[in-house]
C-alpha cells in the first residue's frame, strides 16, 4: 500500500513540475540560451582522450562508455598485469647473475621465452635486440 501512495505522490509531483515548466517555459528557455552562450567554449571544447578518442565536455559520460574507450583501459590493466609480473621475474635474473658475473659467461638471453602476450612492442624489440648480441 506504501508503494501505491508514493507512485501517487510522485505522479503529482510531476504533474506540478509539468504546469510550472509550462507557464514559464519561454523563461527557462532563455535562461538556457544565455548559459549556452555565455559557456560555449568550455561546453564544445575539445578534448583528446589517452586512448587518442576526442570528446567535448558535454559527452565526456558517453565516449568514456564506448568501445574504443573500454578496450584501451583493458589493454592498460593488462599491460600493469604484465609489467609487474615482468618486474618480478627480472629481480630474480640480476640476482642470479650478479653472483657469478665475472666467473660464469652470462646465460644466453636466447633460451628464454619471449612471447608476444606478455610483452609490448618496444619491449618485445629491445629484447630480440639484446638476443642478437
Amino acid at each position: 500500500m506504501a508503494t501505491k501512495n508514493k507512485k501517487d505522490s510522485d505522479d503529482a509531483i510531476k504533474k506540478c513540475y509539468k504546469q510550472l515548466y509550462q507557464l514559464k517555459k519561454d523563461e527557462i528557455k532563455q535562461k538556457s540560451l544565455e548559459y549556452y552562450h555565455a559557456n560555449k567554449d568550455r561546453i564544445n571544447k575539445k578534448i583528446i582522450c589517452e586512448c587518442n578518442g576526442t570528446y567535448s565536455v558535454k559527452n565526456k559520460d558517453k565516449h568514456i562508455k564506448t568501445r574504443i574507450h573500454q578496450n584501451y583501459l583493458n589493454k592498460l590493466k593488462k599491460n600493469k598485469s604484465i609489467d609487474s609480473s615482468d618486474s618480478d621475474t627480472s629481480n630474480s635474473d640480476t640476482s642470479d647473475s650478479d653472483t657469478s658475473e665475472d666467473d660464469a659467461p652470462k646465460k644466453s638471453s636466447s633460451s628464454k621465452k619471449i612471447t608476444n602476450s606478455k610483452l609490448r612492442g618496444r619491449d618485445l624489440l629491445a629484447k630480440l635486440q639484446d638476443n642478437k648480441a
